[in-house]
């Protein structure tokens, strides 16, 4: 039984804009690893390991959105990695954490609002480009495709 009472902060204003018109784009650029696809607890849920990542790209993505409504076409994205090694993002579920994060989810008694696209099957393209830095961090490009 799902028992975490999700605060509304934590799942996003309503947009009051339009979606974003076909050939836009957001860049959001942030500070250490990406959200990385779960199984069994959610991202979702504070208790996750995911969960400030999760967070972090969620609250960048909205200010990005501007008040915009998600967008119903197809997405394609672009993960710039920088970090000191490559490996564990190559061998990741970051692309599938970094989908989960910006569309919608919801369960019995709680609705997460899509930020920027409703399923991440609109997802068309996922590239991801890595950077030798020495610290982590990531720079993602959502094209409204």
């Amino acid at each position: 039984m799902f028992n975490h009472r999700v605060n509304v902060e934590d799942v996003g204003p309503l947009p009051t804009l339009p979606s974003p018109q076909q050939g836009q784009h957001l860049t959001v650029t942030l500070a250490g690893l990406p959200p990385a696809k779960t199984f069994g607890r959610s991202m979702r849920h504070p208790s996750s390991p995911q969960w400030p990542r999760f967070m972090a790209l969620r609250r960048a993505a909205i200010e990005a959105m501007a008040g915009r409504m998600w967008y119903d076409g197809a997405i394609g994205m672009t993960l710039v990695y920088f970090g000191p090694d490559p490996a564990p993002v190559l061998r990741s579920w970051y692309a599938e954490g970094i989908m989960d994060t910006l569309d919608a989810s919801r369960g019995s008694s709680w609705v997460y609002l899509p930020i920027c696209y409703l399923d991440d099957v609109q997802v068309t393209t996922m590239r991801t480009i890595v950077r030798i830095a020495p610290t982590d961090g990531y720079k993602l490009t959502v094209e409204f495709l």
